[in-house]
């Protein structure tokens, strides 16, 4: 917890840039709640749903664009998955400078 007790609750609340500093910066504390970590244990078992069924859906079993076509296979769906919320976590250029 942050010495003023400040928190944000991803998924129940809207990211600012000024939330998004705070939480940076240390003067707010960002949590995953109770009821958004259900959400995102529900939007799991819905794709492990469509995997363990062989159903081939856009983007969770299939390549993208070009690659729609493309079916991803059971066992390489979990690393799929992993990489997509890599690739979005990555930001290119140079690193923004470390405020002073």
């Amino acid at each position: 917890m942050t010495p003023n007790g400040k928190v944000f609750y991803y998924g129940e609340e809207q990211l600012s840039a000024s939330l998004a500093l705070e939480i940076a910066r240390g003067h707010r504390k960002g949590l995953i709640s109770d009821k958004t970590a259900l959400q995102i244990d529900k939007s799991q078992e819905a794709v492990n749903a469509i995997v363990a069924r062989g159903e081939t859906v856009y983007g969770i079993n299939t390549g993208f664009g070009p690659l729609c076509t493309t079916v991803i296979s059971a066992e390489d769906t979990r690393k799929l998955q992993s990489n997509i919320l890599k690739s979005h976590s990555a930001g290119v250029g140079e690193n923004i400078p470390p405020e002073i």
